[in-house]
C-alpha cells in the first residue's frame, strides 16, 4: 500500500508539472539590458585585475592592461548588439535603445573613473558628448574636475554635482588659474594696515598725512583673492607668513602694492 501511494503521489505531481505553463525565457532586449550591464562589470574587473598585476610586481603600470580591457570591452559591446539584431531585427542597430554608443561611452568612463584612471588618456571619450541620463552625477563632476585641474583651475566639486543634476554644463564651476602673489599680496596687506593708503592716521603713523596705491589693502589669505590664490595652505600660506613677516618699512616696495 505504502509504495502504491508514493506511485500515486509521484504521478500526480509530473501530471501537473506537464499541465503547469511553461514559463517565457527573457526576451532579446532583456538580454541586452542585462549583457550591456554584465559587460561594464567585467570592464571593472579587467581594471581590477591590472591593478593586481601592478601591486605583485608583475608590470610597472596598467597602460598595456587596460588597452586590452579598452579592446575586449568594445569588441563585447559590438558582437552582443550585431548578434541582438540578427534574432530580432525589430530593435534596431541600438538593441532597442539599451545600448547606445552614448550608454557604452558613459559606461566605458564610469568604469575608468571609478578606477583611477585619467579620461585625458581616453580622447575618444569627450565628456561633453558623454550621456547624462547613463551616468552617476559625481561621477560626471569628477571628470569634469580632472579636466579642469589639467588646465591649472581650481573646480568647486558640490557646484559640479549640482549642474550634473540639472543637466547643465559643468564648466561654469572650475575657475581659471589663479596669478595671485601670496608673498606680495601678504607684505602690501600689512603695509596697508600699519600706513593707510588714503592718508588717514594709522598704527605706524598717527598723524597720517601720506598717501599712496595700495591694491592689497584689506586683503587676508582667507578671503577674497587670496583665498582663491591659495593662500590659505600648503605653500601659499608659507608665502603668506613670510611677506606679512618681512614687512620693514613703507619705502619698501610700495611701487610694487599699487596697480599691476
Amino acid at each position: 500500500m505504502k509504495s502504491l501511494a508514493l506511485m500515486l503521489v509521484a504521478a500526480m505531481t509530473l501530471a501537473l508539472w506537464f499541465a503547469a505553463p511553461a514559463q517565457a525565457g527573457p526576451t532579446e532586449w532583456q538580454k541586452c539590458a542585462m549583457k550591456a550591464d554584465m559587460l561594464v562589470g567585467k570592464f571593472g574587473l579587467c581594471l581590477s585585475r591590472a591593478d593586481a598585476n601592478v601591486s605583485k610586481g608583475k608590470a610597472t603600470d596598467t597602460t598595456a592592461a587596460d588597452a586590452k580591457c579598452v579592446m575586449k570591452f568594445s569588441k563585447g559591446w559590438t558582437k552582443v548588439r550585431d548578434k541582438a539584431q540578427e534574432k530580432d531585427p525589430s530593435l534596431g542597430a541600438n538593441c532597442g535603445g539599451k545600448m547606445h554608443d552614448s550608454t557604452r561611452d558613459s559606461g566605458q568612463a564610469s568604469t575608468l573613473v571609478a578606477y583611477g584612471r585619467s579620461l585625458n588618456d581616453y580622447a575618444e571619450l569627450n565628456p561633453g558628448d558623454l550621456s547624462f541620463f547613463t551616468m552617476n552625477s559625481s561621477v560626471i563632476s569628477a571628470i569634469a574636475s580632472e579636466n579642469c585641474v589639467a588646465g591649472g583651475g581650481a573646480y568647486n566639486f558640490v557646484c559640479g554635482i549640482g549642474k550634473a543634476d540639472n543637466e547643465e554644463p559643468t564648466s561654469d564651476c572650475c575657475t581659471a588659474p589663479s596669478t595671485y602673489d601670496c608673498y606680495l599680496g601678504s607684505y602690501c596687506a600689512q603695509m596697508a594696515f600699519r600706513y593707510h593708503p588714503d592718508g588717514s592716521p594709522s598704527p605706524d603713523r598717527p598723524s597720517g598725512g601720506w598717501s599712496y596705491e595700495n591694491i592689497y589693502e584689506g586683503h587676508t589669505s582667507n578671503t577674497g583673492e587670496a583665498l582663491a590664490g591659495g593662500c590659505n595652505g600648503g605653500t601659499g600660506a608659507i608665502l603668506w607668513v613670510m611677506g606679512q613677516s618681512s614687512f620693514v618699512d613703507v619705502n619698501q616696495k610700495v611701487a610694487l602694492c599699487g596697480t599691476p
